[in-house]
């Protein structure tokens, strides 16, 4: 709780197992959060977005994004509690899928490139960004770029803005 929510309470009587008095606690007690919270939570800059001519230059779904969320809660009646979506950069096209563990993401990824194969685009010499969550660093999934020839780029923690147009789709949709 933060300094102001425990100050109320000790104005209002209630019993929180120390001796406080009120107005005490906004002096004694600032909000504390943990320094990984403080680094994410923190304002940071915005970048500027990508260039015109880089949007110009690439071809769709030359250059795709990934974001992962997850638990959800309330879990699905059928079990789906975590989310993945990949976004194409140039056309800002979407596909997203829910999912029962992050491990099957290799196999919605795979999805994926056969519906871009079938609008008639090439998977070879992608670019694919995520975050550096662990289902996108190693196993099935790594194993499964690097036999169609997707290179993987993964943004720097707690840099939200390296990866905001994937990131903006989870924040979009329900606030977590």
């Amino acid at each position: 709780a933060s300094a102001t929510s425990i100050s109320r309470m000790v104005e209002h009587g209630v019993d929180l197992g120390v001796k406080l008095e009120a107005g005490e606690v906004k002096y004694h007690l600032p909000p504390h959060t943990c320094a990984v919270c403080e680094i994410s939570k923190a304002v940071q800059p915005s970048f500027d977005r990508a260039s015109q001519s880089f949007l110009d230059e690439i071809l769709p779904f030359q250059y795709v994004c990934s974001d992962l969320t997850g638990p959800i809660s309330p879990v699905s009646p059928i079990g789906l509690s975590h989310a993945v979506v990949f976004t194409c950069v140039k056309t800002k096209w979407k596909f997203p899928a829910c999912l029962t563990r992050k491990l099957d993401i290799p196999e919605v990824f795979i999805e994926f490139t056969t519906m871009v194969k079938a609008f008639g685009f090439k998977v070879e010499n992608m670019v694919f960004q995520s975050d550096a969550e662990a289902v996108y660093l190693s196993g099935a999934f790594a194993e499964h770029l690097g036999k169609l020839g997707i290179k993987q780029i993964n943004s720097p923690p707690y840099l939200k803005q390296m990866h905001g147009l994937a990131e903006n789709v989870f924040r979009n949709l329900w606030p977590m």
